[in-house]
């Protein structure tokens, strides 16, 4: 007999004892119950659950009962340590858990990633892998729930904070839990703001989750309905013809390097921006055939490009839309690229997950400035085998070594660099990338 393959967002797996429903699908259609209360995702290290401290292992299980009394559902990366603590302690106060894993397959989740499967109610495999996959599977879990509560953690969770920010949601802090979520409003926040989202914060799982439900129902009432209606802008011939061409899959140009750029304006001086201005001028003379690839954003990474391709380097800028019609609609960057190329990831945390195509092709990923979008693409950029070269201004990039990454201790895939000359900063990356490049190639030489 054939085997028939499923159909797309169709149920791959029965609910039996010890295995949870498996979809690529909508989760949420194929739990046994309504959902009566919030869809709570739980954003925290996926560390040995024996490495808790005891105070803080009572606290995460009083929060996994509180969402099950309520008739919530309990959501996570379905990652082990502290949000499958909260998932468990739902489940078996008999609540319902949903799971959003990088995995293909069951087997692939089990066996490959060798993540839990017991207390998930569902499963749903979003299929974007591992290394970076780890990243942008945080997009469809923000957008799966309606409260995000973060927990200790470490640089996944800094990366599901800055996706939490891309959205209209409520972030919740439980505080006095170390880690990312411990030092967020002190070390974090200070630097990149919230973003889209409403924070409350408490070290009290019930009093957090009270506040949390309390924002919610204020941010529901505070949207607007028309923002259901919006319609894409009409663009006349004259104007499709005016837009660079916008595709699914880029080109570079040969013979050069393939060069990211990270970041805003927010806190920078008229000195920063002319440091930014001298690591373009420097890299534009030592890689003439290079090319530069960013954020379709406006403002300083506008500023970058459009600098970048008058000194002639092959500028392409990475949109969320699927469409040139979409690209507009969302007020993106156009005239300061050569190329556009669309991800079709969609606004809000589809933007967050855009960021891989723009870290996965770079050899070296520079950051300057910076806000809650530019933290959350170099989080990408932490999970691949690359060099990251962070100009350390004012604002965000001046934080970063010193508060925002101290929050964790997890050591980055990536080679990190810092420096306050931009010249020295790009020399210093360029020598980096050559080494790395080098030891790759001798990696998969030795594998051949």
């Amino acid at each position: 007999m054939p085997v028939v393959a499923p159909k797309a967002g169709a149920i791959l797996g029965g609910a039996r004892a010890g295995r949870p429903i498996v979809t690529h699908g909508n989760p949420f259609r194929s739990l046994a119950r309504p959902v009566l209360g919030p869809k709570v995702a739980v954003l925290g290290g996926a560390v040995d659950e024996a490495s808790l401290e005891v105070g803080l292992k009572n606290r995460l299980v009083q929060l996994g009962r509180e969402v099950a009394r309520s008739g919530g559902v309990v959501v996570t990366g379905a990652c082990p340590g502290i949000p499958h603590v909260v998932a468990r302690a739902a489940y078996e106060a008999g609540g319902q858990t949903v799971g959003i894993s990088p995995a293909a397959s069951f087997s692939d989740h089990a066996e490959r990633f060798k993540m839990p499967i017991d207390s998930l109610s569902v499963i749903q495999m979003t299929s974007v892998g591992d290394g970076m996959g780890f990243i942008e599977r945080e997009a469809p879990l923000v957008q799966a729930a309606d409260i995000l509560v973060f927990a200790g953690g470490r640089s996944g969770t800094l990366g599901e904070l800055a996706a939490g920010m891309h959205e209209a949601k409520v972030i919740a802090l439980l505080e006095e839990s170390g880690g990312v979520a411990g030092q967020a409003r002190a070390k974090i926040l200070p630097h990149i703001g919230s973003g889209r989202a409403v924070i409350v914060a408490d070290a009290d799982p019930t009093r957090l989750l009270d506040k949390a439900r309390h924002a919610l129902r204020t941010l529901e009432r505070q949207r607007p309905a028309s923002a259901l209606l919006a319609r894409a802008p009409r663009l006349g011939a004259a104007s499709l013809r005016a837009l660079p061409p916008m595709l699914r899959t880029v080109t570079f140009r040969k013979g050069g390097g393939v060069y990211a750029f990270l970041g805003s304006a927010d806190g920078l001086s008229v000195e920063d921006h002319s440091s930014v201005d001298l690591l373009v001028d420097e890299l534009a003379r030592s890689d003439r055939r290079g090319n530069l690839i960013a954020p379709a954003r406006g403002g300083l990474t506008a500023d970058v490009a459009r600098r970048a391709r008058a000194r002639g380097l092959a500028t392409v800028g990475v949109s969320p839309a699927g469409s040139a019609l979409g690209h507009v609609g969302l007020g993106l960057e156009s005239a300061a690229f050569d190329t556009i190329q669309l991800t079709g990831k969609g606004p809000g945390a589809g933007e967050f997950a855009a960021g891989r195509q723009v870290i996965e092709p770079a050899d070296i990923v520079f950051v300057a400035g910076g806000d809650h979008k530019t933290l959350g693409s170099f989080v990408f950029a932490t999970y691949h085998p690359t060099v990251i070269a962070v100009l350390e201004t004012a604002g965000m990039s001046g934080k970063l070594r010193t508060e925002i990454t101290a929050t964790y201790d997890k050591k980055p895939h990536a080679v990190v660099l810092y420096d306050v000359d931009p010249v020295a900063l790009t020399r210093r990356a360029q020598a980096a990338s050559a080494t790395l490049r080098a030891e790759q190639r001798g990696q998969y030489l030795a594998a051949e």
